[in-house]
């Protein structure tokens, strides 16, 4: 099955040596996309899905900022923070954070994510 790119976590962990500086990407069952450690990946059994940090396709500040049409449904992107590290976070912060350095789009959900809500 298709799943927009998300491995569910009852199917296969993920290699802390494929993480990103140690992030990956978590899927929050009701607060869609986060960036999180490796090593506080089962914080919650509502995370579900998992996939890797993007390595490319990263948008400077300097050459762009982030807009409401790049923001997903809750009003986020990716983004890297020049000494916090990666996160997920409202696009209006990087007109207020000047160390909000890149971004990029947070990916689709998982196709199977609505099955997974009614667990909770």
């Amino acid at each position: 099955m298709d799943r927009n790119g998300w491995t569910p976590f009852n199917e296969t962990e993920p290699e802390e040596s494929a993480c990103l500086y140690g992030w990956m990407l978590i899927y929050h069952v009701f607060r869609g996309v986060i960036a999180e450690k490796w090593e506080n990946r089962h914080d919650t059994p509502m995370f579900t899905h998992w996939r890797d940090m993007p390595k490319t396709g990263w948008i400077s500040t300097a050459d762009r900022r982030p807009t409401e049409a790049d923001a997903d449904i809750f009003q986020c992107v990716l983004a890297r923070h020049e000494f916090d590290g990666l996160r997920v976070t409202g696009w209006r912060r990087f007109h207020s954070d000047k160390y909000l350095t890149h971004w990029q789009h947070t990916p689709e959900p998982p196709v199977d994510y609505m099955e997974y809500r009614k667990h909770f």
